[in-house]
This record gives structure tokens, sequence and C-alpha cells, in this order.
């Protein structure tokens, strides 16, 4: 996991696998390195190889806790088996920001 900070809020990126043993800790990395403040945050989920139900889990407390502050979560280069995984739950349209965050990168 890795953060960088630009104009119109956070670029994130994930590598690996976000399941149980990972949740608790993911969830306190976005929350420390978003702070309190209102911003876009771009989630790259390019290299994101595993996701379980916690990991969703993580994903879904992220996405409230920065719209609680005013922000917007978007999910980046979510194709594949992710974008598979997100329209099985039903949670697609919660997460779909790609076209969204590819235009506000232009």
């Amino acid at each position: 996991m890795n953060a960088e900070r630009t104009e119109a809020g956070w670029d994130l990126r994930l590598a690996g696998e976000l399941t149980q043993s990972d949740a608790a800790r993911f969830k306190s990395w976005v929350v420390e390195t978003v702070g309190k403040t209102a911003a876009a945050v771009a989630l790259d989920c390019e290299g994101l190889t595993y996701l379980d139900s916690s990991g969703l889990g993580a994903l879904v407390f992220v996405r409230k806790k920065i719209i609680d502050l005013g922000g917007v979560l978007y999910l980046t280069k979510t194709g594949g088996w992710l974008k598979k995984f997100l329209e099985v739950t039903g949670l697609e349209e919660a997460f779909r920001a790609n076209a969204a965050q590819e235009q506000r990168a232009k």
C-alpha cells in the first residue's frame, strides 16, 4: 500500500491481498492517510490479487468513512476478477467510479 497526495485529493495503491488478516490495518492506514478532511480518494486496485469478505467489508467501511467526511472514494483499475466480484456482490454501483476517476486525471 502506498499513497500520494494530489491537487484533487489522494491516490492510494493496493498490492497483494486484502483479507481478514489485512482488513484492520488497511482501514487504519486509509483513515490515517486521508485524515479528517473531505477529499477525492482514488484507490488503484490494479495490484490487488485477492479480496475476501473481510477485505470487501474494509472497502465498504473506508467508503463510508470518506463519504461521512464529505469526500468521495473512486476504485480504479477494477477490471477482470474484481469487476466480477463487485457485480456478484451487488456493490458495482457503489464503487463504480472508474470513468469519473479517469476524467479527473485528464
